[in-house]
């Protein structure tokens, strides 16, 4: 609570405003007294205390998704108010746009009196993630970046997609997986190649809805991605609904794009129902070039119920490699 001093002073400041404006700034009129008490109540994306050379100091990250010219006063406030909370430590404050094609602030942000004095120099970080390459991300080798990759300039290419699903069901990220597919929404026009994304994610319809990120956000980020379109395919079964989509999805690409297509599939369907098997499944897939042998064996992969089946039919198909 305010003090003796703090209330004597606040007289004073009531009787004279204009006379301790004018001590400060001797030619600055005041115009009218505005209340000091500051209602302020704001949400971070995220806040982190973290070290660096054994020294504690605080990170703050927001992601954009829009347009706001006022970004750097926004993340000044931030800034100050997070240092306030935590003992005044200092705070790397850095803003990540998630799209292409707004208007981005500059750093520093600088405030100048009408004078044209300086008074304020504050400096953050700008990531535009369409003006990254995927692969600057996926090498870092850090799962939880994974799923922004989709919305760096290359990072809707088939086979960048194909390489950040195939990371995310091998290190058992199903949450990740979920915000991909989210985040592909921001990333893929509608039409040809958004209907292609939707499909790609059909085999994963079930672990997705199993995520606390679909229970969370699932009505308004899911349903119309996962539901619209997948649920009929899905109804006949995985394999079928997995099988329909790169059909009809890759009918317009090369061959060796569905190929490597079906590949993925069968690798993230043994690694969902056989983790065990994921080595093997991945050395004989490999050395199979055959668009219909690799779409049979989708097919039949999906329909065992032990890891025995699932393994008599990868044998099977080295079998059949050989006898082709």
């Amino acid at each position: 609570m305010p003090g003796q001093w703090d209330d004597l002073m606040k007289l004073l400041i009531r009787l004279k405003p204009q006379h301790l404006v004018s001590w400060l700034l001797q030619e600055a009129i005041v115009q009218n007294r505005l209340s000091e008490e500051f209602k302020i109540t704001m949400y971070a994306d995220g806040l982190f205390l973290v070290t660096q050379d054994n020294l504690p100091f605080l990170v703050h990250i927001e992601f954009q998704s829009k347009s706001d010219m006022r970004m750097g006063e926004r993340l000044r406030a931030y800034n100050t108010l997070a240092s306030q909370e935590h003992d005044y430590l200092p705070v790397y404050s850095c803003v990540v746009y998630l799209r292409k094609n707004i208007n981005v602030t500059t750093s520093p942000l600088i405030i100048k009196l009408p004078t044209g004095q300086e008074i304020c120099r504050f400096h953050y970080g700008i990531i535009e993630l369409s003006k990254l390459k995927a692969e600057e991300l996926l090498q870092l080798g850090l799962a939880g970046v994974v799923p922004l990759a989709v919305l760096t300039k290359n990072g809707t290419q088939p086979e960048i997609v194909d390489t950040m699903v195939s990371r995310l069901i091998e290190s058992k990220e199903p949450e990740l997986l979920a915000i991909l597919f989210a985040l592909g929404g921001i990333a893929f026009p509608r039409g040809e190649a958004q209907e292609w994304f939707r499909k790609r994610f059909r085999m994963f319809h079930d672990l997705i809805r199993d995520t606390w990120v679909y229970e969370e956000f699932g009505q308004e980020y899911f349903e119309k991605g996962l539901s619209q379109g997948l649920e009929k395919g899905l109804s006949q079964g995985l394999e079928k609904g997995l099988s329909q989509g790169l059909e009809k999805g890759l009918s317009q690409g090369l061959e060796k794009g569905e190929i490597r297509g079906i590949r993925q599939g069968i690798l993230a369907v043994v690694q969902v129902r056989f983790p065990g098997l994921g080595k093997i499944a991945r050395a004989k897939v490999e050395q199979i070039n055959s668009l219909p042998l690799l779409q049979d064996l989708l097919d039949r992969i999906s329909q065992v119920q032990t890891i025995q089946e699932a393994e008599i039919e990868l044998l099977e198909l080295h079998n059949e490699k050989t006898q082709n």
